[in-house]
Formats: C-alpha cells, structure tokens, sequence
C-alpha cells in the first residue's frame, strides 16, 4: 500500500512539472514625444532578469511596440534614444495586458551626455 501511495504521489507530482505551462502577457509600450508626436523606428529591448533572454522590437508609426512575454519575471527595458534605465514587473497573470507610456524629449540623450563625467573625472 505504501508503495502504490508513494508511486501514485511521484507520479502525479511529475506530470505536473512535466506539463507545466509558462504564462505569457502581452505588453504594449508607446513612446511619446514631449512636444509632439510619437518616435518611430526605435530599438525597444527587453531583458529576463530570470533567464537573460533578450525580446526585441521596433517602434511603429504610432511609437507602439507590442511584446509577448513570459510572466512572473523582471524585464529590464533599453530604448534607443532613451537614457533612464527601467525595469517592468510582468506578474504571473495568464492573457494579461499592460501598457506602458514613455514620454520624452528628442533631444534626451544629448542632454545626458552634457552631464556625463570624463574618464578623468571619474578617476578623481
């Protein structure tokens, strides 16, 4: 008896990871110009704080990048033309859908280079 409660028990339990299913949400980012429009054509990365692996896309007409992502994880977030470093939570929602706005100036990244420290700044 207790060998077929224990055989039960591991049986169970491991068609339970075998079939175990990643979530996925869809996230929408829009990146807005500060004065007016949207930034088309933007390199929009997405890093697993989990796995490190890297989803990419390009901003559309509208500034929209639409990705479909694992859930329960950490995405560090690289835009092109944008200098703050983010992150985004996706929680282990199953079908769920966020959007994130980012709104900024073109000139974002010229402005941050002003206040960059030289090499021997730095080393003081």
């Amino acid at each position: 008896m207790k060998k077929t409660f224990c055989f039960l028990f591991l049986f169970i339990s491991l068609s339970s990871i075998a079939f175990a299913q990643t979530n996925f949400t869809d996230l929408t980012i829009t990146l807005k110009n500060k004065n007016v429009g949207f930034f088309e054509n933007q390199a929009i990365n997405l890093t697993s704080k989990t796995t490190s692996e890297i989803f990419k896309s390009l901003s559309d007409s509208d500034g929209k990048a639409t990705f479909s992502l694992p859930t329960n994880d950490i995405y560090e977030i690289k835009i092109a033309n944008y200098t703050r470093k983010k992150e985004i939570r996706i929680p282990d929602i199953k079908g769920g859908q966020i959007t994130n706005i980012f709104t900024y100036s073109t000139n974002m990244v010229e402005i941050h280079k002003k206040f960059e420290m030289s090499n021997s700044e730095k080393k003081k």
